[in-house]
């Protein structure tokens, strides 16, 4: 028996779209809303926001779409600031984005009003993409004490480095 794939549901009034005028390449997209019969989608708003205003159909491939966003942002930011950690692009400019991008997924898939309407699945790929972004920021944010290192280290370099310190190496 084969079973047909189940369509995803559109969002009626909301589109994902990225800055027009971003040159970074690390700008985050943003929800952005339809206000009534409009055919221009002109108010940006969060994802909650945006998942307020839509059909509960609507969710999953709105939250699927946010989460693979928030990959493919993660990726670029660790690209960008391993391949030329002395760029122009500083390491809070490159973690912050992904921060705040990540805790708006991170508001949807939380135990409450959207989680319980959500596929399993989909709730753990999306907190796994959220906890992998988070950590990619926080090493991005963090003063490592070598500003041309940043974002190379990982937690437990950090860790290790801390313990041989307290020896007194």
């Amino acid at each position: 028996m084969t079973i047909a794939p189940e369509a995803i549901a559109q969002p009626a009034r909301h589109v994902l779209a990225l800055p027009e005028d971003c040159e970074c390449g690390m700008c985050t997209p943003t929800w952005i809303r339809r206000r009534g019969k409009q055919k221009r989608y002109s108010e940006p708003v969060s994802l909650a926001d945006a998942l307020d205003r839509e059909d509960r159909a609507a969710w999953p491939g709105m939250v699927a779409w946010h989460a693979a966003c928030l990959i493919a942002l993660t990726s670029a930011a660790a690209s960008a600031v391993t391949a030329d950690p002395g760029d122009d692009l500083g390491a809070p400019e490159v973690g912050l984005p992904v921060l705040m991008f990540a805790g708006e997924l991170a508001a949807a898939v939380q135990p409450g009003q959207y989680r319980d309407h959500l596929p399993a699945s989909l709730v753990t790929a999306s907190e796994q993409a959220v906890t992998t972004a988070t950590v990619t920021a926080a090493g991005c944010l963090a003063d490592w004490s070598t500003p041309s290192r940043h974002c190379q280290r990982s937690p437990a370099d950090n860790s290790t480095r801390e313990r041989s310190a307290s020896r007194g190496h």
